[in-house]
């Protein structure tokens, strides 16, 4: 029994001597015991949880086009933005409308502010490039003035109309001859949701709808719109979600933006817009 217990106390102090040496304790304050030893191990424990299968792993993102952010391009060039800090719209825009008693448009609490009974486009007055990324937050307000209407948040984009010789008084159908991308959610008072070509010969053609509540305008709410051509891949995503996508096997080249709406009160705000190098 002496033996045994003289060798373990023999292995045990040979422990202490080699982690002694290896870890090199040093002695702060051998009248507190807390602060007595510090070990500098940091170097032997970093390398071991850098080769330890137990590493942190960054959590899988969701996939599936729930949740399927719009990403942004790798190469972009922002080649215009407007966030209506000012009075006055400006010579950046010009607006086809219905004028009528009780319509309006202009600037307020530095936003776009469209308040009409009929059809109304506010074109940027800058052609665009071929591959492009629009972004812009909008919104409809629905509290019960003359011209409140839950209906036609919409777009036109790449638009082939140079120089704005045509004359139109916002009327829809003023539209249907033109070459362009359209997308209207929440059209026809709120049951459709969908995505044309308009082919410049007349023909508004249909690619995609989408009409469930889901994918329809709810009141008051702000939407995160982005608008996208990437090498003649149509997309559309309404905050954060992927509404719709679209490969135009003719794709439109570069030409103009609109924010179109009919008989409601909407806002619009924050527009950026970028070139896609990619």
């Amino acid at each position: 029994m002496n033996t045994f217990i003289g060798t373990f106390i023999f292995l045990g102090l040979s422990f202490c001597s080699i982690a002694h040496t290896k870890w090199n304790f040093t002695s702060t304050n051998p009248h507190n015991l807390k602060d007595s030893y510090v070990v500098r191990a940091n170097s032997v424990l970093t390398n071991y949880y850098q080769k330890s299968k137990f590493e942190p792993k960054p959590p899988k993102l969701q996939t599936g086009k729930k949740y399927k952010k719009q990403q942004p391009s790798l190469k972009q060039k922002l080649v215009f933005q407007d966030d209506f800090s000012r009075k006055e719209l400006g010579e950046n825009w010009i607006t086809e409308w219905e004028k009528a008693k009780g319509s309006s448009y202009g600037i307020k609490d530095e936003k776009l502010w469209v308040d009409t009974q009929g059809g109304i486009s506010v074109w940027l007055n800058q052609k665009l490039p071929q591959n492009v990324r629009i972004e812009c937050t909008r919104g409809i307000v629905v509290e019960g003035k003359p011209n409140d209407r839950l209906s036609d948040l919409n777009f036109f984009w790449s638009c082939q109309d140079p120089k704005f010789e045509r004359k139109s008084d916002g009327n829809f159908a003023a539209y249907d001859s033109l070459a362009l991308y359209y997308v209207g959610i929440g059209g026809n008072y709120n049951s459709t949701t969908r995505l044309r070509k308009y082919d410049g010969r007349g023909e508004r053609v249909l690619w995609q709808e989408k009409n469930d509540k889901a994918h329809l305008l709810t009141e008051n709410t702000v939407y995160k719109i982005v608008l996208e051509v990437r090498k003649g891949q149509v997309s559309v995503w309404v905050n954060g979600e992927l509404y719709f996508t679209q490969k135009d096997p003719n794709p439109l080249g570069g030409g103009y933006f609109a924010i179109r709406s009919t008989k409601s009160r909407q806002w619009i705000d924050d527009i950026k817009i970028y070139e896609l190098l990619d």
